[in-house]
């Protein structure tokens, strides 16, 4: 489990209770993997994803998004994917850097603007401040990266898989048409 640091507000009042989110209880991170994009984007912007979808899950905005962003993003990186095989992620930084065509940064900042290049996440603003937002419609990757034959084939056999996961039983990926 990855624990959350210490948050005080910046006006100094009580922050209140933590929230507690697994991944698997974010719908956008099963729609994000039912899209596809877990083939097509490095470690890095795969754990910015994750952090921000439990943000926008949680419905943080604000300093408090920023604090545990910035607070959690290395976290998951480092354990999340501690097991991510080395070639594989060359492989997919690889194959990223071509179908983005893009020079991106790894910094926090850098990592969330590409998400929002990509039309995964949207920048908002309320009363609390900046705030991040999953799209009510995640795009393919094909929509906004470069991909060659062999991806887009590899794309559209992954709509036909039905059974290899719980996401495929998820309702309301079958209802937007994501198989």
């Amino acid at each position: 489990m990855i624990k959350a640091g210490a948050y005080k507000p910046k006006d100094g009042s009580e922050p209140g209770p933590r929230i507690r989110v697994y991944y698997d209880d974010v719908r956008e991170i099963h729609l994000f993997k039912a899209k596809g994009w877990a083939r097509h984007v490095p470690p890095e912007v795969w754990a910015m994803y994750l952090v921000v979808a439990s943000q926008w899950h949680s419905r943080i905005a604000g300093d408090l998004m920023w604090f545990n962003i910035k607070d959690l993003y290395p976290k998951t990186l480092r354990n999340v994917f501690a097991g991510y095989p080395p070639d594989k992620k060359a492989e997919v930084v690889r194959r990223f850097s071509s179908e983005y065509g893009k020079p991106y940064k790894t910094t926090v900042r850098g990592l969330v603007r590409v998400l929002v290049d990509l039309g995964l996440v949207e920048r908002y603003w309320d009363a609390r401040g900046e705030g991040l937002r999953i799209p009510e419609e995640l795009p393919s990757p094909a929509d906004t990266l470069v991909l060659d034959e062999k991806e887009l084939a590899i794309l559209e056999w992954r709509k036909s898989l039905t059974h290899t996961s719980s996401i495929w039983l998820d309702p309301d990926v079958q209802e937007r048409g994501y198989l």
